[in-house]
């Protein structure tokens, strides 16, 4: 999230008093493809990393795969072999369409983004595990195994490291980042329950505890585990013949499909609602480029290798951190200009400035360079937390000013600028701007960013083929 921990903390408080979601942004931050990948894994509780269900699909139809003896070696690889084949059928294609951008230095990027969606953070921690354990698959098993494990740690990776990263959405953490519940963090992590908090306003906390006893994560509960899948799964391990094994089969796959059909339906229905949140600018423009050329390098990568090894991490990583990185700067960047509600938390901490222009000027420092001086009143006091400020507009080009002084005006506050640029051809554009009556909002000048210091230069045994 953008907003800081005192932000936070007074939303947290609204939400508790009024028994109801607050919403913590005023646009939608990530961008939600029409048809997403949904992946819907579920593991047996008290096993560390054992598949027992996948569900899977791109609209309200669900495929469904059961490993109904999770702790059987064999039956484990075919239920992986099962969704990774799905998987791969997804993604192959769109890593594989590939077009040349860029006017001076041409670099092959994917013709699409790709998007998984996880129902929730324990759901992608699961996959985490399965990923490691997929790409180091004995090699009896079908290399598409490998392949998808390989996949799995690209969307996981760059999750970790910018969890605005729009190549994987895990369901709970995007509501979370648009709303703010009045549920405790364990609470906020159950699926079923951060929805059925959203559904009730003024009976939120009700809603979420009427649904907690339902598997709302990546596991199954213990009572439902005692009573009902244990017996099942005993008497499919004890089927004498082949008949008999597939009719147990089915009885276990009757116990799993209500419950992944439900996360799933839960995915669908929280993907919906952030639809319904205006994006900010960032979200809606095709400029996905960094994003879709990490796509590119990863899948070549895959085809090269075929697999991973220590020695080939070390590329993969720096390659995939100077994608999220050019992300990173997209996307923060344009939430502090365009969503109000950030925009109005800033202001109140003195990075950002809303108000009406009462005075604007030229002067001229040098024959044709001209720089602006403006007056902006504020109501109410305000303090300027930092010295530069970015121009709100609709130009992609920004336009920077100087906080030069601040003096108290009875109610308001009166805001003294200069222009920090050297305007040329875009003095008339900005006499419209600043024009006195005019609104104008300008947000703290981002000068710097995480980086994670991709090289300039790099080394010849990090190069691949990018197309």
């Amino acid at each position: 999230m953008f907003l800081s921990a005192d932000a936070q903390a007074l939303l947290a408080a609204e939400a508790f008093v009024e028994d109801a979601a607050v919403r913590a942004t005023g646009c939608r931050h990530l961008r939600v493809d029409t048809a997403p990948f949904i992946l819907v894994p579920l593991g047996l509780a008290g096993e560390d990393g054992a598949p027992l269900a996948f569900g899977w699909g791109r609209g309200e139809e669900m495929g469904l795969c059961v490993v109904p003896e999770p702790r059987d070696r064999d039956e484990v690889w075919a239920g992986l072999t099962e969704m990774a084949r799905v998987l791969c059928r997804w993604i192959d294609p769109i890593g594989e369409a590939r077009i040349a951008v860029g006017e001076k230095r041409k670099r092959w990027v994917t013709r699409e983004s790709a998007q998984l969606v996880v129902p929730t953070g324990a759901g992608a921690d699961l996959l985490r595990k399965l990923a490691a354990r997929m790409v180091w698959a004995p090699e009896e098993v079908d290399p598409v195994v490998r392949r998808a494990g390989g996949w799995l740690l690209f969307f996981l990776d760059r999750h970790e490291l910018a969890l605005w990263d729009s190549a994987l959405l895990i369901v709970t953490e995007a509501l979370a980042m648009h709303w703010t519940l009045p549920l405790s963090g364990a609470e906020g992590s159950h699926l079923l329950a951060s929805l059925a908090a959203l559904e009730r306003p003024g009976r939120a906390r009700e809603a979420a505890q009427e649904v907690e006893h339902e598997p709302g994560g990546a596991l199954t509960m213990p009572d439902f585990d005692a009573k009902k899948l244990e017996p099942a799964i005993a008497a499919y391990g004890g089927a004498a013949s082949s008949e008999g094994r597939a009719a147990r089969r089915r009885d276990v796959e009757d116990l799993l499909r209500p419950i992944v059909r439900r996360l799933y339906e839960a995915c669908v229905s929280g993907l919906e609602r952030l639809r319904a949140i205006p994006p900010i600018p960032a979200v809606l423009e095709e400029r996905h480029e960094d994003e879709r050329e990490a796509l590119a390098r990863h899948a070549s990568y895959l085809r090269e290798e075929g697999r991973f090894s220590k020695a080939d991490s070390l590329r993969r990583s720096v390659f995939l951190l100077d994608g999220v990185e050019g992300e990173m700067k997209r996307v923060r960047s344009s939430a502090r200009r365009q969503d109000p509600v950030l925009r109005a938390v800033a202001m109140c901490e003195g990075a950002a400035l809303e108000g009406e222009v009462l005075r604007s000027d030229w002067v001229r420092q040098r024959p044709r360079i001209f720089r602006a001086e403006l007056v902006v009143r504020v109501s109410g006091a305000w303090r300027a937390s930092v010295e530069r400020f970015q121009v709100v507009w609709e130009r992609e080009k920004p336009a920077h000013v100087a906080v030069i002084g601040v003096e108290a005006d009875g109610e308001h506050t009166l805001v003294h600028l200069r222009s920090a640029d050297q305007h040329k051809q875009l003095r008339e554009e900005l006499d419209g701007l600043l024009a006195p009556g005019r609104p104008i909002a300008l947000v703290q000048e981002e000068r710097s960013f995480q980086t994670f210091g991709f090289p300039p230069e790099v080394p010849w045994m990090l190069r691949g083929s990018d197309a």
